[in-house]
C-alpha cells in the first residue's frame, strides 16, 4: 500500500471512532445530568446528618466530567487528525504521536468496549508517523525508496567477459 492510501485508512478509522467514542461521551454527558439533578435534589432536602451523600455525588459528577473531558478531547483531536490527513497540508509528526498517544489512553472514556479499537488506532498511527513513506507524506515530500546498487564488476569474483558470455541470467553483466 501507497502513503496515500494508508492516510484514507488513518483518516476514515479516525473519523469512525470519534463517531463511536462521542456516543460514549453523550453518555457521560448524561450520567454528569442526572447525579448532578440527584445531588441537588439531595441538597435541598438535606437534613444536617446527609453531608456525605452530597459529596459522594459531587465526586461522582467530578469523575464522570473528567472522563467526558478526555473523550471530547480525544474526539476532537480524531476529527482533526482525519481532517488534516485528507487535505493538502498534512499533520506534523508530533502531532500524529500526540494523537496517538491519546487514542491509546482513550478508552478510559468508553471502558472496555472501546479499548481495541483506541489501542488499535493508536499503534497505526505510530507505525504511519515512523514509516519512511509516512516521514515523508508528514513532512510533503515524495517518497524516494533507497534501493540496493548492484556490486561493482570490478569486484565481482567472474571475469567480465565470461560474466556476459556464460549465459547465466543471474550474474550481472
Amino acid at each position: 500500500m501507497t502513503a496515500r492510501e494508508h492516510t484514507n485508512l488513518l483518516s476514515i478509522f479516525a473519523w469512525v471512532y470519534a463517531a463511536v467514542q462521542s456516543i460514549f461521551v453523550c453518555i457521560y454527558l448524561l450520567l454528569i445530568l442526572i447525579y448532578g439533578g440527584l445531588g441537588i435534589a439531595m441538597a435541598l432536602d438535606a437534613k444536617g446528618n446527609d453531608a456525605a451523600g452530597l459529596i459522594i455525588f459531587g465526586l461522582f459528577v467530578l469523575f464522570f466530567g473528567l472522563i467526558a473531558i478526555l473523550g471530547i478531547i480525544c474526539v476532537i483531536s480524531n476529527i482533526w487528525l482525519g481532517k488534516r490527513l485528507r487535505s493538502s497540508r498534512p499533520p506534523t509528526q508530533l502531532s500524529m504521536i500526540v494523537t496517538a498517544i491519546v487514542n491509546c489512553i482513550s478508552w478510559a472514556c468508553g471502558g472496555i468496549l472501546l479499548m481495541p479499537f483506541g489501542i488499535g488506532l493508536g499503534v497505526y498511527a505510530i507505525w504511519f508517523s515512523q514509516w519512511d513513506a509516512g516521514k515523508a507524506f508528514l513532512q510533503g515530500r515524495e517518497f524516494q525508496p533507497n534501493y540496493a546498487f548492484p556490486p561493482n564488476p570490478q569486484y565481482y569474483p567472474v571475469n567480465q567477459t565470461n560474466a556476459i558470455t556464460s549465459g547465466d541470467p543471474h550474474r550481472w553483466k
